[in-house]
């Protein structure tokens, strides 16, 4: 067995809206309580973080082999004018959007709090089971569910179907347990496709929905 990843998620339909990093693992998948909205929204920034600075560096290496390309001295001055302004642009915009990433986070991360605190305050947040290890890493759903106490299990022997689709930008699964139940999650962050299609689920069961 080995850990796929984690993802933050939501529990559709849950009152008050309930949210859990997934921990994935070829066995299963286990819902922890903490920071399900802060990571859901981490791989959006730095994707984000990563495509401006690649932009500006692309910028610059243009600006850099200008004066190579045997341009006279006023197409090189307005050329250098042009990616100049051009790199001042995407600079403050990415200004702008970190900004406004960094408010959203914020904002995740107090709701995060929230939720469980509220856990807390009503006996139910997620803690190690005595004689549990600190610091060894989990190799399956199991294992990690038999860890900590109380989180939600889901055996990937128990999904009888598991039904990948977006709903607007979200990601959207939706297992359908051998029991009949069902049960689903959504995050803005599409990893959560990925590491649930990477289970070790019977062949057929998974079912992606464009």
């Amino acid at each position: 067995m080995a850990r796929i990843g984690s993802v933050g998620a939501a529990v559709v339909g849950s009152e008050p809206e309930s949210w859990y990093a997934l921990q994935v693992f070829d066995d299963g998948w286990v819902e922890v309580l903490g920071s399900g909205r802060s990571a859901a929204g981490a791989r959006e920034q730095l994707r984000g973080a990563l495509v401006a600075l690649g932009t500006v560096a692309a910028l610059f290496a243009i600006a850099a082999i200008t004066p190579y390309l045997g341009l006279d001295e006023q197409w090189s001055g307005i050329v250098g004018l042009v990616l100049g302004i051009v790199v001042v642009t995407v600079l403050v915009l990415q200004v702008v959007r970190q900004r406004g990433r960094l408010r959203r986070r914020l904002a995740d991360a107090r709701a995060d709090w929230g939720q469980l605190q509220r856990a807390r305050a009503a006996g139910q947040g997620t803690r190690r089971v005595p004689g549990a290890p600190t610091f060894k890493r989990a190799t399956s759903a199991e294992q990690l569910a038999g860890w900590l106490t109380p989180v939600r299990l889901v055996r990937a022997a128990e999904v009888a179907q598991l039904t990948l689709t977006t709903h607007g930008e979200d990601a959207v699964a939706v297992a359908t347990f051998t029991d009949g139940t069902a049960r689903s999650w959504r995050s803005p962050d599409h990893k959560l496709h990925e590491f649930l299609g990477r289970v070790d689920l019977v062949p057929g069961v998974v079912q992606r929905v464009s």
